[in-house]
């Protein structure tokens, strides 16, 4: 109770009378704040009081221009939490266990606080967390839509079934948790280009974007770049559609377009991004690049470029975080991005053109005038929507040189699996089929 309560009081007032103002002060609690089970009699009090001193104080701390958050941690793998394990319960052993499956280093729990600082007032190291958090306080709409859920979970943690076999409870929090905790895929697509006879590329990123909303994916999971949207641009049309061909188009997705820019992407490929600050062990990434490219860079808008170096080294940070990567380079030269890179195991990188190649795009439209989609995502459009979950070795060789008129070239480890669904999919549905005109 001295160190944590009494200690973060004394903290505050100290910060309060000498801090310079505005500042953020962060208190660092426990699941045991909320929700606590046998072996932390004497440590679980002092931890609720310190989530009912944040809850009391972070209203008057905002009329003082301070801004109060705290952090509720589950298990943090700790040399302290390895000599706590030698005198502990079994069964309190067996309740921590259930939170083992997700980050849980001490750099990793302190790196999900970073991430999350910007975005909630009550941030959770992990899913199981979260929902004991917002079983309490719901903060954005997401949070009541998953009340359901959190509350059912609390009550079946609780519930003594008649058996008294701690078995069956663990049984069941394991079930819950498992189902909680399934692979989820997140998107980032990103044109660089501007101009409406660059239509094309924004219509590569449209089609990737209506290919994952219709495989499960929602638009908050997809963060979409592109350096104009020509959806948009008054010559064009027919804005309700993306054109494919002569002949064919697809509904716009309904998705956020940001303007493209170096620093935005990566970001992004850093999961600097709201939409992606709960990427973690569970999570696979798909990330799309398309626009005018050479030699090792992409152009972006008129001015700017990113190079092959840095997104190099953005992606092996991203690979350290998530479960696994695809990485799609669609441009002219593609192969620059790839055959020189060191990937770790978990990446799967594709180029759609050899370094001597450009990229190609055989559709037109002359209802608006402009060449309507690149090959490769035209191709992987009408691939994706006739094909189970197949390696993505096998899918990809199903390209064929004669149509795409260039040659895809792949880097992966043999070592590690990677499937369509891992990237492709997040709940199966039906595909939509092109639309005549």
């Amino acid at each position: 109770m001295d160190t944590n309560l009494f200690g973060t009081f004394a903290a505050l007032k100290t910060l309060v009378s000498r801090n310079k103002r505005p500042f953020t002060f962060v208190m660092v609690a426990s699941l045991q704040s909320l929700y606590t089970f046998p072996g932390y009699m004497s440590y679980a009090a002092s931890k609720s009081a310190l989530s009912m001193l944040f809850e009391a104080a972070k209203d008057e701390l905002r009329a003082l221009d301070i801004t109060a958050k705290i952090y509720y941690t589950s298990t943090i793998m700790s040399e302290g939490f390895q000599e706590e394990n030698t005198i502990k319960p079994a069964r309190t052993m067996a309740f921590e266990s259930l939170s083992y499956g997700t980050s849980c280093k001490p750099r990793d729990r302190a790196c999900t606080l970073l991430e999350q600082l910007g975005h909630r007032d009550r941030i959770s190291s992990d899913f199981l967390t979260y929902l004991v958090v917002i079983n309490t306080k719901c903060e954005t709409l997401a949070d009541a839509l998953l009340l359901p859920l959190a509350s059912v979970t609390n009550q079946v943690a609780m519930f003594p079934p008649n058996s008294r076999d701690p078995d069956f409870l663990m049984g069941i929090i394991v079930i819950l948790f498992a189902c909680c905790t399934l692979c989820k895929n997140y998107g980032i697509l990103f044109n660089g280009s501007c101009n409406f006879y660059n239509y094309r590329h924004t219509a590569n990123i449209m089609v990737l974007s209506h290919i994952l909303l219709s495989n499960g994916f929602t638009e908050k999971e997809l963060v979409v770049f592109s350096g104009e949207n020509a959806m948009c641009d008054p010559r064009n049309i027919d804005q309700k559609h993306v054109y494919l061909s002569e002949t064919a188009s697809i509904p716009v997705p309904a998705v956020t377009v940001e303007e493209a820019t170096v620093q935005g992407f990566l970001n992004a490929v850093n999961c600097n991004h709201g939409k992606l600050v709960d990427c973690d062990k569970n999570s696979n990434m798909l990330i799309y690049m398309c626009g005018h490219g050479n030699k090792g860079f992409l152009k972006v808008q008129y001015r700017d470029a990113i190079l092959s170096s840095d997104l190099n080294r953005s992606i092996c940070k991203l690979a350290e975080r998530v479960n696994k990567v695809l990485l799609i380079v669609d441009t002219c030269r593609a192969e620059s991005f790839v055959s020189k890179s060191r990937f770790p195991q978990n990446v799967f990188a594709l180029a759609t053109s050899l370094i001597s190649e450009p990229s190609v795009s055989s559709f037109s439209c002359s209802t608006l005038g402009v060449h309507c989609i690149d090959n490769f995502p035209y191709y992987l459009y009408r691939l994706t929507a006739g094909v189970g979950n197949i390696p993505l070795k096998d899918f990809f060789s199903m390209f064929r040189r004669s149509d795409l008129l260039s040659t895809i070239k792949c880097s992966f480890s043999q070592k590690e699996s990677f499937y369509l669904d891992d990237f492709f999919r997040q709940v199966l549905h039906e595909e939509e089929t092109l639309r005549p005109l």
